[in-house]
């Protein structure tokens, strides 16, 4: 079964080329970097910074996570089952990586957000790291997916959901012949990024573990993980194998499903040396995986486990923590249109139906409180005490059209008529009133009486009793029309959302924190009760441009036209008067507005909801990539004037002073390797694969003298064990340390339309200004 897909669906960031080329040297003093950079080379730069800071913290000497799994998290958690919550409090500091990570994908790689959609494939290190030549990153812009491994059959890339027979496996990764590294030797040498992170990695490989087998799922026991299932070529193939899951199955063994039937683990890959899997007791782990008596990968198996075991609700983490990014901007935007498109759902698509699923739960805000009123106007007592206190009696004998509420089963299977905005103007059979719109006008007159109501309610007692009938419990109507936001329950799978208590803090003791909510629904079912919004939406759903298709979907052309409809005018930044971009901006941002700082709230609950969950993940390590106190930057130099112009450049120097692994020694490898053409970064041993190697339609198309599945340097040093295990470190214990990083970004995309830009160019310095190197 599929699981949940991500609230947000990102597409391409379009922004007006500005014409001046600046560089500056040092400083830490942000206002002076603003000064020398337009905005779209400010955004640049924050981007790829943040990106380089992932890379950064994924080395040896540092936090000593597997780089893969940590791309995979934020940048394909759909795929992979690993949505961590990217929007928490930390002792009361607001921590926000989803801004960062949209504003990459969205500014210089928009098309890598074709990776998070239904299927099984993960993000390597070489998507990022430009150590292959520009063929294999440009293929991906015309196919969507990346051509790494194989199928049984021989096909190769993934995510193709129309023709499926060419989807990937993961199987003999990086040998196909025809892939290529880059002719240019600083790029090669980016090759350390797929197996040389991580704990023991280096010492693992000599000893015959190349990562995991071909098909392999996630090593977690997140649930969803479970409800996602194996992989197959029916459903998106998959690119995992070797290092994808490093993390995550080294702490397990091996992965929770096998896409090609393989059913082996560590052990058998292994010569020589026993592994022992983690044990987890009460939801804690209390010991690590260890191989013979060496205990390792602390830090990459507790962050991937909370990514696995968090996952539903990271999806509903989401989309607040996209909230504090929305703007006139071109990039702000782009996350009110994410925002939008799960509220208020114009652009629905049954391919990627996971996403559906999403758009579902997030039309219910807005739809469920018809179920609501249907209550009320038929249940005798609840109608008795609002007549009694002078509610509108004509308003509440005219019967609104029933609607029943968005629940569970709706996510099990939804279909796009459930999920689009549009369902509100369709005739339902049994309908009382048959012009729609005069429905939705008698749904926001029944709200704004509540809403008065309530206001006039003569005492505390009697408002007391209003929340007691109409909000507490699953008994009431509200409660109940609105459980799929308070208790989710998807697959069967409880997430946390908004929660009991969560509910009570709306609430309040007397409904006041509800009823000013309430005025946003009043407001806009009243604003969609027009025929210029009927005639917007309605215009939308008709247009070919938008029909079965998703947000990822849609070209720069299409894109533009949708924001244009919905009221974002592009040359001067604004949103026209009461336009929906105009009133979905306005109930996020202007707290003027009653019931707007409620339903803030209301999201922040939600967001609130895992912050104690992720106290630990942030102690150990993210607080390390996400917390500016840890890093510097300086020598910044950019060439381009926006992020479409060809092989642009943007080059700086960061210095990181966060945790690093006590018990590696990388950084005092100075011996310098060039990296061959004929090099394989995944390092996969094709002695663990020979049952495919039996099929001459893959034989024929691998290079069988390719260099895999061995430490380069001990072609040239002799190695021992202790050198292999005091160079990869544990991830164990940490000290500070204070490394310098010399990157360079580059856009090696073909297309004048999308960008795609990767790292070229990565130096390593120690505390001393000497350049260290990896052993691959």
């Amino acid at each position: 079964m599929k699981k949940l897909l991500s609230f947000i669906s990102v597409a391409t960031f379009l922004s007006t080329p500005i014409s001046a080329i600046v560089s500056c040297g040092k400083t830490n003093d942000n206002s002076k970097v603003d000064k020398k950079f337009t905005e779209i080379q400010q955004q640049m730069l924050e981007a790829s910074e943040f990106v380089s800071r992932m890379v950064i913290a994924s080395r040896h000497e540092n936090l000593n996570i597997n780089l893969n799994e940590l791309l995979s998290i934020y940048f394909s958690p759909t795929p992979t089952s690993l949505m961590i919550p990217n929007s928490y409090q930390y002792k009361d500091k607001n921590i926000n990586l989803a801004s960062k990570i949209e504003l990459f994908k969205n500014i210089l790689s928009p098309k890598l957000d074709f990776l998070n959609k239904d299927g099984s494939a993960g993000v390597y290190a070489s998507y990022i790291m430009g150590m292959y030549d520009n063929n294999f990153y440009n293929n991906f812009l015309i196919n969507g997916g990346f051509e790494d491994s194989f199928n049984e059959d021989g096909g190769k890339g993934f995510n193709d959901f129309i023709n499926p027979k060419n989807n990937e496996m993961g199987i003999l990764s990086g040998l196909d012949k025809d892939l290529k590294l880059s002719e240019n030797q600083e790029q090669r040498n980016l090759a350390w990024g797929i197996q040389d992170t991580g704990p023991l990695t280096n010492y693992l490989l000599d000893k015959g573990y190349d990562g995991s087998y071909p098909g392999d799922t996630n090593g977690t026991d997140g649930i969803s993980t479970f409800f996602h299932g194996k992989p197959t070529i029916h459903n998106g193939g998959t690119n995992s194998s070797g290092y994808l899951h490093y993390n995550s199955i080294v702490s397990k063994g091996k992965g929770v499903f096998n896409g090609n039937g393989i059913e082996k683990d560590i052990n058998d890959k292994l010569k020589n040396v026993n592994y022992t899997p983690a044990i987890k007791k009460k939801n804690q782990f209390t010991s690590y995986a260890k191989v013979n008596d060496i205990e390792f990968n602390k830090l990459g198996t507790e962050l991937t486990n909370i990514a696995g075991n968090l996952n539903i609700d990271g999806y509903i983490n989401k989309i607040t923590s996209i909230i504090q990014s929305i703007s006139t901007s071109d990039f702000g935007t782009e996350m009110l249109l994410n925002l939008e498109n799960n509220l208020l759902p114009v652009v629905v698509s049954s391919k990627g139906w996971t996403n559906t699923i999403i758009q579902t739960i997030g039309f219910s805000f807005i739809y469920n409180v018809q179920n609501a009123i249907n209550k009320i106007q038929n249940n005798s007592d609840l109608s008795n005490f609002l007549l009694e206190n002078n509610f509108n009696t004509e308003i509440l004998n005219k019967k609104i059209n029933k609607r029943n509420a968005i629940v569970a089963n709706d996510a099990h299977k939804p279909v796009i008529d459930k999920a689009q905005a549009i369902r509100l103007y369709k005739t339902e059979k049994d309908d009382v009133i048959n012009n729609q719109l005069e429905n939705l006008k008698q749904v926001s007159l029944f709200i704004e009486e509540l809403i008065r109501f309530h206001d006039n309610l003569k005492n505390k007692e009697k408002k007391v009793e209003f929340v007691k009938k109409f909000l507490k419990n699953k008994n009431t109507p509200f409660w109940d029309s609105y459980e799929i936001v308070i208790k989710p329950n998807v697959f069967g799978v409880g997430a946390k959302g908004l929660t009991q208590l969560g509910w009570e803090e709306l609430v309040g003791e007397e409904g006041d924190g509800f009823i000013n909510a309430l005025n946003l629904l009043a407001f806009t079912y009243k604003d969609l009760a027009s025929s210029e919004k009927n005639q917007t939406l309605t215009l939308i759903s008709n247009d070919d441009d938008f029909k079965n298709k998703s947000l990822v979907d849609l070209n720069k052309t299409q894109k533009n036209k949708l924001k244009k409809l919905l009221g974002y005018n592009s040359l001067d930044l604004s949103f026209e008067e009461n336009s929906i971009f105009n009133n979905i901006f306005n109930v996020f941002k202007n707290k003027e507005f009653r019931g707007s700082t409620e339903f803030s709230h209301l999201f922040d609950i939600m967001k609130n909801s895992v912050n104690e969950d992720m106290n630990k993940v942030h102690e150990q390590s993210l607080q390390y990539i996400a917390n500016d106190d840890f890093w510097d930057i300086s020598n910044i130099n950019i060439n381009a004037t926006d992020q479409n112009q060809f092989n642009g450049e943007i080059e700086f120097t960061l210095n990181y002073k966060g945790n690093g692994d006590s018990e590696s020694n990388a950084s005092k490898q100075k011996y310098k390797i060039d990296v061959p053409e004929n090099f394989n970064p995944y390092q996969t041993i094709k002695e663990h694969q020979k049952e495919f190697l039996e099929k001459d339609i893959l034989k024929n198309n691998i290079d069988d003298e390719r260099i895999s599945g061995e430490v380069l340097l001990k072609r040239y040093k002799s190695l021992t064990d202790e050198d292999l295990i005091n160079y990869d470190g544990k991830a164990m214990n940490y000290n500070p340390v204070n490394f310098k990083y010399k990157i360079l970004w580059k856009n090696i995309s073909n297309n004048s339309e999308i960008p795609y830009w990767v790292i070229t160019e990565f130096k390593s310095f120690d505390e001393e200004g000497d350049e260290f190197y990896n052993i691959y």
